[in-house]
């Protein structure tokens, strides 16, 4: 192999750059709405971390357990349950397994979805169920209320009316 053919493979193979394990494709506003239980605008009120310790199926292996719960005042509601004025959003709160962090005080657009699976970066723990739940990760359109643009709130109503 010729030194330049060398060199050539090693500054590609440096150039990749970081990969997250986490990486989404972008979503077109009608698919977040379509994939979406609930969407609103809201506030965060409350932020409540917790940790368990938990046994991994089929081993006598244990595996810390993390999430939080944000509890969000509903200021404007778009898809879901009309009659509720909060809800508590958990995720496991870590950017490397698609979890979310939000800012108290903040105020949000949450594209949520409901499930019945762990908010965990652990694929083990995943597969078992648990009590349903509201969630929401990186790679819904979930994003803090300030940087979201006019239009995409006029095409979510459009959207939630159509659907009526």
């Amino acid at each position: 192999m010729k030194k330049s053919s060398i060199l050539t493979f090693i500054l590609i193979l440096f150039s990749v750059g970081v990969v997250y394990p986490c990486s989404c494709l972008n979503t077109r506003i009608k698919e977040g709405f379509k994939r979406s239980d609930l969407i609103f605008t809201g506030k965060v009120v409350d932020e409540k971390w917790e940790s368990t310790t938990e046994k991994i199926s089929g081993t006598d292996k244990t595996e810390e357990y993390k999430r939080v719960t944000y509890t969000f005042h509903i200021t404007e509601f778009i898809k879901g349950t009309e009659s509720i004025k909060e809800v508590k959003i958990t995720t496991s709160g870590m950017g490397e397994s698609c979890g979310m962090t939000f800012n108290m005080g903040s105020e949000y657009l949450i594209y949520s979805y409901e499930t019945e699976h762990r908010a965990t970066p652990n694929l083990y723990l995943i597969s078992e169920k648990v009590k349903p739940f509201y969630t929401t990760d990186l790679c819904t359109r979930t994003n803090e209320l300030k940087n979201i643009k006019p239009k995409e709130l006029k095409k979510l109503k459009r959207l939630a009316k159509r659907k009526k």
